[in-house]
């Protein structure tokens, strides 16, 4: 994905968090899904409820949908927004999965996609991937924002783990999600695309979260995670081969030192 696009997703993510006036993380998920109704017009429904009301058992709605997580929809000319609500889902997967159905909707995927059936063609398989990634990136931004991130966590030792650690602790964010969006926010290209002064809106999310650590319980908190990162990173690279939306190799945590201090030394000067 390259910086343009990026840029793109990241604007559309902030301006969504904007209107939906969200100042503070974790996103609670009934919260969002109330917000989404009112400011958005969109309605949010559970995987359970609509298959009750289809007549049908939730195994074969996964089946219609093509998909196991969430689907976007149109009922009586109303975008719906249906997701899995089985217990055993992590509500961090639950809150990703909203999330990234919403950047579809607000990056306008679905009107690529009408365009194309008005072709009367499908949407090309290079097409819908490069959309699922631009979702993906759009949901890592709508959940846990760099600006934020870096605002609470620069005055303390930093680390591809301590960032790690704050992203499952303060955002909540399941193991996958933190281990991917800790990937980009130490990607160079975050360096580019960092604006220091959007942490502004969530000033007092920022305090009140750096309120809750000193240096010392930053360290117990990053020792904490420390295995679950690696067992994270491992459990990517045997399951995937190196083959994910997200380029995935096995990279050693020390590579990641020097586009942290430069970050470090970004909102130290903002701050």
């Amino acid at each position: 994905m390259d910086l343009d696009i990026k840029h793109h997703c990241t604007e559309a993510a902030m301006d969504a968090l904007a209107d939906l006036g969200i100042t503070a993380f974790p996103v609670c998920l009934p919260d969002l899904v109330s917000r989404v109704r009112h400011s958005m017009g969109v309605r949010v429904c559970t995987y359970s409820r609509l298959a009750q009301r289809a007549g049908v058992a939730p195994e074969q709605l996964f089946l219609r949908l093509n998909s196991a997580d969430a689907a976007t929809l149109q009922l009586s000319g109303r975008t719906v927004v249906a997701y899995n609500d089985s217990q055993g889902i992590v509500p961090g997967r639950k809150r990703f999965t909203l999330a990234h159905e919403l950047g579809h909707i607000t990056l306008g995927h679905f009107d690529q996609e009408a365009y194309y059936r008005e072709q009367g063609l499908l949407t090309p398989p290079d097409v819908q991937l490069e959309m699922e990634r631009e979702a993906d990136y759009f949901a890592s931004v709508f959940l846990a924002p760099l600006e934020v991130a870096m605002a609470i966590i620069w005055p303390y030792r930093i680390s591809v783990y301590s960032l790690f650690a704050l992203l499952r602790s303060a955002f909540r964010l399941s193991k996958e999600a933190a281990y991917y969006r800790s990937r980009e926010i130490l990607g160079r290209a975050s360096l580019l695309l960092a604006q220091p002064e959007r942490a502004e809106n969530f000033d007092s999310y920022i305090n009140r979260t750096r309120g809750l650590y000193d240096q010392h319980a930053m360290d117990i908190l990053t020792d904490r995670y420390r295995s679950e990162y690696d067992q994270t990173q491992t459990r990517i690279w045997e399951a995937r081969g190196g083959k994910a939306y997200l380029p995935v190799r096995m990279l050693d945590p020390m590579r990641l030192q020097e586009p942290l201090r430069q970050m470090q030394k970004l909102f130290k000067y903002h701050r």
